[in-house]
């Protein structure tokens, strides 16, 4: 191979590897949105928030904080 193809070959291998690490990097940044929210975090943001109609049927286990 000469020297050209070589610059080629190793450009192109640098684009496919650069655009797998971004994939595998926007794949587990769109992972959080799978996380389901606890029934005392969903406690805790409601009483935060100020949304107490929320808080009372979120917090079932802490009826006096809520």
């Amino acid at each position: 191979m000469s020297t050209q193809e070589l610059k080629v070959f190793n450009s192109l291998k640098k684009i496919i590897l650069w655009s797998v690490y971004s994939g595998i990097l926007i794949a587990l940044s769109g992972c959080g949105d799978f996380v389901k929210e606890t029934d005392a975090e969903a406690c805790n943001k409601a009483i935060d928030e100020r949304d107490y109609d929320t808080a009372l049927s979120a917090c079932t286990s802490r009826k006096d904080k809520a």
